[in-house]
């Protein structure tokens, strides 16, 4: 899908589209658009994460029947795949790429393979432990130095342009930004008539049910 694409796509379905019009004039400016549809990409990848988070993760044996386990199986891994990104962890206190978002695991196949990541404070508590971890502090590397798989905070813009958002890196598909849309036109609809309005419910309602169906 390409950018301009997405813009017009909302705007169709806000009617702001022009279609039988006789001004070409809109409503919502290009840049208005943009700034929603941002905001609900966020959205969009923070709920997906919540939602597979409610299920746990998977055990460390389902790991590693995943070749390298460089996908977790518990996301929807078809539609977020495109934030994974990899990066080498070598030196303790390494500072995080700067797309960094959240860390996933580790992978070592000349000692351990499969890496646990856990949050700081728990992985602080492990050090002398048999158990290897990797974890993120104050924007840093600890732990087991290993290829450290994170998700990535997608940077492109979204403008009104030829921008394709399948491709490049951080790339998600068009079932993600189908459903991330609807959100966007919430935020739109909501500056306008406020967050109580009909339509801005109806928006994030469908939102939620497309949330639903994203493998």
């Amino acid at each position: 899908m390409l950018s301009s694409a997405l813009h017009a796509s909302v705007r169709s379905i806000a009617r702001d589209s022009g279609r039988g019009a006789s001004t070409t004039a809109r409503f919502y400016s290009a840049a208005q658009i943009s700034n929603a549809l941002i905001k609900a990409r966020q959205d969009t990848i923070e709920a997906l994460f919540d939602n597979s988070d409610l299920a746990g993760h998977s055990s460390f044996t389902e790991y590693l029947t995943v070749s390298g386990a460089s996908l977790p199986i518990q996301r929807p891994r078809i539609t977020i795949a495109g934030i994974m990104q990899v990066t080498p962890f070598t030196s303790d206190g390494q500072a995080v790429p700067a797309d960094y978002w959240r860390i996933e695991c580790g992978s070592n196949n000349l000692t351990f393979g499969y890496i646990k990541a856990e949050a700081a404070a728990l992985a602080e508590m492990m050090a002398n432990t048999w158990e290897k971890t990797v974890y993120v502090k104050n924007n840093a590397f600890f732990g087991e130095h290993c290829t450290v798989y994170y998700w990535a905070v997608p940077t492109t813009t979204l403008d009104d342009d030829a921008t394709d958002l399948n491709a490049g890196t951080s790339a998600l598909n068009d079932a993600f930004y189908n459903t991330a849309k609807y959100r966007a036109l919430a935020y739109l609809i909501a500056k306008e008539k406020g967050d109580k309005d009909s339509k801005v419910q109806l928006c994030n309602q469908i939102w939620q049910r497309r949330l639903a169906t994203l493998r």
